[in-house]
């Protein structure tokens, strides 16, 4: 798992690095969390990278949150199973993914979809600010 958590974080590190400097931004976060079964034990990691953005900046639509999530779950060594979601804060989603794979389909999977919400990145924070 760590080598699949490694990827997500480098990814999410990269996309903070290109959207930051764009002036509508108020602040990045990289997000981890964790999901837990009835007996402790955890059951489904989930990282997100959230964009906030400056309220001066915002239009009649007053969205400032967009989001790409990624969460998880290992079955065994070999199969995982992962979601990715890249939505606004209204629920409106722009592009997603679903998945149970071994690691390797995986991390090509989730590179592909993290680069493809960057590249729809700018266009999508154009809809909401002025």
């Amino acid at each position: 798992m760590d080598k699949l958590s490694l990827a997500i974080d480098e990814l999410f590190l990269y996309g903070k690095e290109k959207i930051q400097s764009r002036k509508e931004i108020k602040k990045i976060n990289i997000i981890d969390q964790f999901n837990k079964d009835s007996d402790g034990n955890i059951s489904r990691y989930v990282k997100y990278i959230e964009f906030l953005l400056k309220d001066e900046f915002l239009n009649e639509k007053d969205i400032d949150l967009l989001d790409i999530e990624i969460s998880y779950k290992k079955y065994n060594d070999e199969i995982i199973e992962i979601k990715g979601e890249f939505y606004a804060s209204d629920g409106k989603i722009f592009d997603e993914f679903y998945l149970i794979d071994n690691l390797e389909i995986i991390l090509n999977e989730i590179r592909d979809f993290i680069y493809r919400c960057y590249m729809k990145c700018d266009e999508i924070i154009d809809v909401y600010v002025n």
